[in-house]
């Protein structure tokens, strides 16, 4: 196994005190709902060299997940997480509270470049990971507002609503059926939301809205428990063979 050392980096300008260092991090966030709303955690960078059989740099959705799973499938690894600022300073702290099962690619594109088989798994999989999801925020109690509703595309123009119907369509063709994603009439949709001039939507329950910072949270406070150790306004200034 690997093992991975943590080498504090010595600076010559003085050593700030844990306030400054606090206010000087805090001074980088952008203006947040999600981060005003939850500021239950605050780390510091390590004060010794540290060893680790795992070191993940990031403390977002990806880094706090990995070291959610590598737990659950080895509780015997030491796991050390840093991130040059705090967990969901990035992206993962500052989005638009939505978990969906969306793939940036159409199945067809995925299908030429792989395999129609690895197309759908994809695809399904994505669908299940929401699900997922929402069952670790139920099974550890996290308040992080999670409600799946599904989300809908509207078009408002006649060729939106043809392409909306195109992507359905292929969809269809890749065995993935009404439960997966479906189309509502306007008067259908009218049930739902009112958009004016919608010519109608496809509707998708695989979408599920959350506070996004509260799930970081979460995500941190199970790591805790489980041993792992985290980092903050730890920076990597370079990765080597030890």
């Amino acid at each position: 196994m690997n093992v991975f050392t943590l080498l504090r980096r010595e600076k010559k300008e003085p050593r700030k005190t844990r306030r400054e260092k606090r206010e000087e991090t805090r001074d980088t966030w952008p203006r947040s709902l999600w981060r005003d709303t939850n500021r239950r955690f605050f780390f510091q960078s390590p004060a010794v060299d540290l060893d680790a059989d795992v070191l993940i740099v990031g403390a977002g959705f990806t880094g706090l997940w990995s070291a959610v799973h590598l737990k659950k499938a080895r509780p015997d690894l030491n796991i050390v997480i840093i991130d040059a600022h705090q967990p969901g300073f990035g992206a993962s702290g500052r989005n638009g509270g939505w978990c969906s099962a969306l793939v940036p690619a159409p199945p067809e594109q995925i299908a030429q470049r792989t395999s129609v088989e690895a197309a759908v798994a994809l695809q399904k999989r994505m669908f299940s990971v929401v699900d997922e999801i929402g069952a670790f925020v139920s099974e550890h109690a996290i308040d992080c507002d999670w409600v799946k509703g599904g989300s809908l595309t509207v078009a408002t123009n006649a060729a939106h609503a043809e392409r909306l119907r195109s992507e359905m369509e292929h969809l269809r063709q890749y065995g993935f059926a009404r439960d997966d994603l479906q189309w509502l009439e306007p008067t259908e949709l009218a049930g739902r939301v009112s958009v004016e001039g919608a010519l109608g939507a496809t509707f998708t329950p695989h979408c599920a809205a959350l506070n996004p910072y509260r799930l970081i949270d979460g995500l941190v406070q199970f790591a805790l428990d489980s041993g792992v150790r985290i980092f903050g306004a730890t920076r990597v200034f370079k990765i080597g063979n030890g």
